[in-house]
């Protein structure tokens, strides 16, 4: 939903198995809120979506090549470790 929108994603690349990002904070409602947390010294994550299918095998489920990242969104408390997560906001 644009009203929701708080940041732009203007890079995103591979380096190995970690996908590495930067956004731009918009001065949007919801983009005031992340610099006030920021500028608060707040820690944050990010959480990703995404569309695909995936094939188990041995109880592991791996994600095929048919993935879609949909969108990267700025989140308090995001399901892994910080330092496994890093989005750098400009």
């Amino acid at each position: 939903n644009p009203d929701k929108v708080s940041h732009l994603i203007t890079k995103l690349e591979w380096d190995g198995n970690l996908c590495m990002g930067e956004a731009k904070v918009l001065d949007t409602p919801n983009g005031r809120i992340v610099k006030s947390f920021m500028d608060a010294g707040v820690n944050f994550g990010v959480s990703t979506r995404g569309l695909g299918s995936i094939k188990e095998s041995n109880g592991i489920k791996y994600v095929q090549p048919d993935f879609r990242l949909v969108t990267v969104d700025i989140v308090l408390d995001p399901n892994v470790a910080n330092n496994e997560t890093t989005l750098a906001l400009l």
